[in-house]
C-alpha cells in the first residue's frame, strides 16, 4: 500500500465522523405558564443526516415536539417545542428535556417549566360584632379575585338559620372586588359562624 492510499484512507476516516457530528442550542431554557395556557421553546440543529426528536422529563406527557424527524443536508433546521399543562398539573417545578439524535450522537437541552397557580382568592370582612335583641344586623364581606381568569365561586354559610347570606354564588373578572353581607335576624342570639368562599381551585373562609 503505497503513502498516497494511506493519506486517503486517513482523511475518509476523519471525514465520515465529522459529516455526523452536529450542533444542537437553545436561546430559553426556562419559562412560567398557568394552567391551560401553552408555551413554545424553540431548538437549532445544524449538520448533516437523519435526525429523530424525542421527549422525556416530567413534562414530557403534556409537551410535544414538531418534527419528529427530519434530515439535513449540511444546513439547519428548527425545532418547535409546545408544552400546554392541563388543570390537573400541579404547580410547580417541571423538567422537560429535549433528546436529538442521528446514527452516531445523541445531544440533549434541558429545560425547565414552571407552572404557576394563576387561581387565586382573598376575603375579608366583619369578624365580631355585639348586636341588641330584636335588630337586624348586616355584616359586611368583600371577596377580590387575585387570580388571572375569570372566576365563578360559591357562597356559602355554615351556623344558625337565624344567619343568612345575601347570594350565593359570586362571579369575579381578575382584580375585581365584590361586597357581600350576611344578616342576622331580629330573633338572633349569640353564635358563631363561618363563611367561606370556593371553587375547583381553593376555598377561602
Amino acid at each position: 500500500m503505497n503513502n498516497k492510499l494511506v493519506i486517503v484512507l486517513i482523511a475518509i476516516l476523519f471525514i465520515i465522523p465529522a459529516s455526523f457530528a452536529f450542533e444542537l442550542n437553545s436561546n430559553e431554557l426556562s419559562r412560567s405558564i398557568c394552567q391551560g395556557n401553552t408555551l413554545l421553546f424553540t431548538a437549532n440543529v445544524f449538520g448533516e443526516g437523519y435526525y429523530n426528536v424525542n421527549l422525556d422529563g416530567s413534562a414530557s406527557s403534556w409537551s410535544t415536539a414538531v418534527p419528529n424527524g427530519f434530515i439535513l443536508k449540511n444546513n439547519a433546521r428548527q425545532i418547535y417545542i409546545y408544552s400546554t399543562p392541563n388543570n390537573n398539573v400541579n404547580p410547580g417545578r417541571y423538567n422537560l428535556n429535549l433528546i436529538v439524535s442521528n446514527d452516531l450522537e445523541t445531544k440533549t437541552i434541558p429545560f425547565t417549566i414552571n407552572v404557576e397557580n394563576c387561581h387565586g382568592l382573598q376575603l375579608t370582612g366583619d369578624k365580631l360584632k355585639e348586636i341588641c335583641g330584636g335588630s337586624v344586623v348586616s355584616y359586611n364581606y368583600q371577596i377580590k379575585n387575585i387570580g388571572n381568569y375569570k372566576e365563578d365561586f360559591q357562597l356559602i354559610l355554615n351556623g344558625p338559620k337565624f344567619i343568612t347570606l345575601s347570594q350565593d354564588r359570586i362571579s369575579l373578572n381578575p382584580g375585581e372586588t365584590k361586597n357581600f353581607y350576611v344578616y342576622i335576624s331580629q330573633n338572633s342570639e349569640s353564635a358563631k359562624f363561618t363563611v367561606s368562599a370556593s371553587n375547583k381551585y381553593g376555598t377561602a373562609e
